[in-house]
């Protein structure tokens, strides 16, 4: 019974962790468009504020 209940709390965890993962990829690539689009834009208006 308690390996039972262990383990269903280590899988509990393990899920919480993973979504708390895929939240921060997601957001580390809208942070990255985010970024590129800024990078075209500059590109765009023209280097010359080098």
């Amino acid at each position: 019974m308690k390996s039972e209940a262990k383990s269903k709390a280590k899988a509990k965890q393990r899920a919480k962790q993973d979504k708390q993962k895929a939240k921060q990829k997601a957001k580390q690539k809208a942070k990255q468009k985010i970024k590129q689009k800024a990078k075209q834009k500059a590109k765009q208006r023209g280097e010359d504020k080098k």
